[in-house]
């Protein structure tokens, strides 16, 4: 899957920051010109020369067209129209906080949003969602934001960083926050976005990063770069949780326990072991464990106590990490096997082939399963 990770805690986050960000991560900017045409709406991407983090920075023009709240929303509904389901859904909540924000500020049901109310609003927003939804985004990763610090000047005079609707989004989503610089670091439409992202797109705690994208912003602020940086990965794993039921058996027959091995693999167990234990007066004993699904705790402990007369089993809690296990089934020619055979091979950190798809190769050429082994991986690596 792939994995865009932003990192808001040195500069904060602004709409065209995370717009500029994103193209210069993608290399691109698609159809964005043509889409905005229509509205008399120019942008341009200058590049940021810097030694460590060269970059992007938005410039647009005729971007101070005033519009209302429903206004915005319906131009968006217009232009999301082409977007995948997730990303179009993202562009609207991200309107609709802002909206929500304005009025729960303002304590009133009357959808105005001052200085937000402008085209540019609606640029940033549909561009970020553009943008992510061509890059095939699927997870995020989102650093705590910078919301700066001190005061900023609004229509309704000097009030402190963060504005009151930028606070409002925060407190309402619950996103982690850091100081920052002085000034005003994190921006309504900047916060929004992120809110809507981390709500519709689900983390991933173990990626491989590949590239990078950074945004510059137009402020200046005296102990920082006003910089985003962006960065795109893959995941490498998928994390679960699952649990360990346990229990220590030392009066049980091998009969019994060879017998509950498959007993409770059929009753949806993941995975069944047991380990040769010395218990109390020096008996040789096993540890049952049994791997299985936490909506599936109560009911395999009672099939382990039901199996084994055991009188009680533990229960740990645990998450794991599940590496790659797609599986493609490859047709081979291979004349020492007789023409052509069908085997499954999954794909992880080596490719695996069934042992099943071995053994009955084997059973039918009259070949061991190591022969047939060496055979297969020998034509699937010349593939």
């Amino acid at each position: 899957m792939k994995v865009l990770e932003i990192n808001p805690s040195v500069a904060g986050v602004s709409g065209d920051m995370l717009v500029a960000a994103l193209a210069d991560l993608a290399g691109d900017t698609g159809d964005l010109e043509a889409i905005f045409t229509e509205h008399h709406l120019e942008f341009t991407l200058h590049h940021i020369e810097d030694n460590v983090l060269p970059g992007k920075r938005l410039e647009l023009s005729n971007e101070t067209q005033k519009l209302t709240g429903n206004q915005l929303r319906s131009l968006l509904e217009t232009l999301v129209s082409n977007l995948s389901p997730v990303f179009s859904k993202m562009a609207i909540q991200t309107i609709d906080i802002l909206i929500e924000a304005e009025m729960e500020v303002h304590q009133t049901k009357d959808i105005h949003l001052h200085e937000l109310g402008t085209l540019d609003t609606a640029f940033d927003i549909f561009s970020v969602c553009y943008l992510m939804d061509r890059m095939g985004i699927e997870k995020v990763n989102l650093h705590p934001i910078a919301t700066g610090s001190g005061t900023v000047k609004t229509q309704h005079g000097v009030l402190p960083v963060p504005a009151p609707a930028t606070r409002q989004i925060l407190q309402r989503f619950e996103l982690p926050t850091i100081i920052g610089p002085e000034g005003e670091a994190a921006t309504p439409t900047g916060v929004a976005l992120l809110a809507a992202i981390s709500s519709n797109l689900s983390q991933s705690s173990s990626v491989v990063f590949t590239s990078q994208g950074v945004g510059y912003g137009t402020k200046e602020f005296h102990d920082r770069k006003n910089m985003l940086r962006l960065q795109l990965g893959s995941t490498v794993s998928t994390p679960s949780s699952i649990a360990i039921l346990e229990t220590n058996l030392d009066d049980v027959s091998g009969e019994i326990l060879g017998g509950s091995f498959q007993d409770l693999l059929d009753h949806g167990a993941l995975d069944v072991s047991m380990v040769p234990i010395i218990m109390k007066k020096n008996r040789p004993a096993y540890t049952l464990r049994v791997l299985c699904r936490q909506s599936e705790i109560d009911q395999l402990a009672e099939r382990i106590i039901r199996l084994t007369g055991t009188l009680g089993v533990r229960v740990l809690r645990v998450d794991r990490h599940i590496g790659n296990r797609e599986v493609e089934e490859k047709v081979l020619n291979i004349s020492a096997l007789g023409g052509e055979c069908r085997v499954r091979v999954k794909h992880g950190a080596r490719m695996k082939v069934e042992f099943d798809d071995l053994q009955e190769i084997a059973e039918r050429e009259n070949k061991t399963v190591l022969e047939v082994e060496d055979i297969v991986y020998r034509e699937l690596y010349r593939q």
